[in-house]
């Protein structure tokens, strides 16, 4: 019944290897300071030990395991052992890993099985309340991030049974945060390399891009990357973004005056693929508008005023605004859908 991303059978208690060092590396990541892979050399056998044991123990009961079952594992080959490094470091393990298993701070979050349904079209992970934890935000996204690697590949292999094409996007906002991790560095260049062999659309979207393009596999991204949508910066980026994108004085020139109009359009630069660039207008319905803008001073409280008036009604709220009515003016026999 177990089948890898390729369709091959694979044996529950003896997983292929590169899992395992996947899973080995996830917890460099969680024993790790602010999202940094930290594992010494006495720790990373007994680990790995660790994962494959738990494997065969749990394919007889016909599960996967969880972070528990390692946990457990740590503190009875703790408590066998005759050697006392290999104790302290079991010990020492299981202490710092009993944070992520259940009735511990992060244990809904990592341990059991996931709750994510695999049939819906659109999947969104909100990352962002996990900034005050940068050790927790990167757990987090590297988890994230493979969950969405693997389950391109799943859809892949599905559509190919069907004998249909395969169509996948994965869109990361905010790139930047996920670069500042070595793991999430390894993550963008997987899903980078291996995007055209899944039917995957990979979308990289950062406003910090001084930061983004610091990064040296950043800068090998953005120059390898075949389209390039570069709106208004900030002039102290100019000469990171002709570096990494093989802009031409001219090309900058348009960039530095790139304009845009509030609601209506944002002016942009278009690199698509090495046939064509040029200045392109961006302009998003007014719908859409309403539904996505995070401006804080005027439509932010103009939304909340309208769902409060629509009875909490995010889409006919949306749809008024689009339509260009305010909530102090709006008649209030249009504040029921029609």
């Amino acid at each position: 019944p177990y089948e890898g991303i390729d369709g091959k059978p694979v044996d529950p208690a003896s997983p292929p290897e590169s899992h395992i060092i996947k899973i080995l590396n996830f917890h460099s990541v969680m024993l790790g300071d602010k999202g940094e892979q930290a594992l010494t050399k006495d720790e990373k056998p007994v680990l790995m030990a660790g994962i494959q044991n738990i494997y065969r123990e749990c394919a007889p009961e016909g599960r996967v395991p969880i972070e528990s079952d390692l946990v457990a594992w740590l503190l009875r080959e703790g408590a066998t052992t005759q050697n006392t490094k290999r104790r302290e470091t079991c010990e020492d393990l299981a202490n710092r890993l009993s944070l992520y298993c259940k009735g511990a701070i992060f244990g809904k979050l990592f341990d059991g099985p996931t709750s994510i349904p695999m049939d819906t079209q659109v999947m969104v992970f909100d990352t962002s309340e996990l900034a005050h934890d940068k050790t927790l935000e990167a757990v987090v996204t590297l988890f994230v991030s493979d969950f969405v690697l693997r389950r391109a590949a799943q859809h892949k292999a599905e559509k190919m049974k069907l004998g249909q094409p395969s169509r996948f996007v994965f869109c990361i906002d905010e790139l930047w945060r996920l670069l500042r991790y070595e793991g999430g560095k390894t993550l963008v260049e997987d899903a980078s390399r291996v995007s055209r062999h899944l039917g995957l659309l990979f979308i990289g979207i950062s406003q910090e891009l001084g930061d983004l393009l610091r990064d040296d596999r950043a800068r090998t991204l953005a120059s390898n990357s075949s389209i390039k949508i570069i709106l208004g910066n900030d002039p102290s980026n100019f000469d990171l973004i002709r570096d990494s994108c093989g802009l031409t004085p001219q090309e900058m020139s348009s960039i530095a005056h790139l304009t845009r109009k509030n609601r209506e359009y944002s002016d942009a630069f278009l690199v698509y693929h090495k046939i064509s660039r040029g200045v392109v207008k961006l302009v998003v319905p007014r719908f859409m508008y309403w539904v996505a803008t995070t401006e804080p001073n005027n439509d932010q409280p103009m939304r909340a005023k309208m769902m409060e008036l629509c009875g909490g009604d995010p889409r006919w709220a949306c749809h008024l605004l689009g339509q260009g009515y305010h909530p102090d003016t709006v008649p209030e026999h249009m504040l029921t859908p029609q």
